[in-house]
């Protein structure tokens, strides 16, 4: 069984940081994330503010239950980067979040790893395991690594 938890990115305040509550009010759902100072430090221990998770406003990342090869948490949205060594390439792909459309499996999900740019290696989606693979990044912290040439 895996920990179930989110991460939150915030447009207004651009930063990423850890959902500890998540609450569903009136038709909207709300996320509690750490409060944090300009300088990016937490004036106290247990101060949280609180969020709309609303796209434009905020994006919220599931927890893939899975590691990158130095043990850092995979979240949806990561970027993970494979170096293989038989090639003097750099592969990139994007943690998705992939809901399957099978009739008999309806509501059932999984993360999926989008190769960014397509070529004669990866045509289809990889078989890759992600504890070969290094978190580089997210689309949000760091849009260029998933800007197409």
């Amino acid at each position: 069984m895996r920990d179930i938890k989110f991460r939150l990115w915030d447009h207004g305040g651009k930063r990423m940081a850890p959902a500890c509550k998540l609450d569903w009010h009136w038709g909207t759902l709300w996320a509690s994330i750490p409060h944090s100072k300009a300088d990016g430090t937490v004036p106290e221990e247990h101060a949280l503010e609180v969020i709309e998770v609303h796209s434009g406003v905020s994006e919220l990342m599931e927890y893939t239950g899975l590691h990158d090869k130095a043990g850092k948490e995979i979240y949806e949205g990561d970027v993970l980067g494979l170096n293989v060594n038989l090639m003097p390439r750099h592969w990139l792909f994007v943690v998705e979040y992939l809901e399957v459309t099978c009739p008999t499996c309806k509501g059932i999900g999984s993360f999926r790893l989008r190769p960014l740019k397509v070529d004669s290696f990866y045509k289809d989606d990889p078989i890759i395991f992600p504890s070969t693979c290094e978190v580089i990044g997210n689309i949000y912290e760091n849009p260029e690594l998933v800007a197409q040439p």
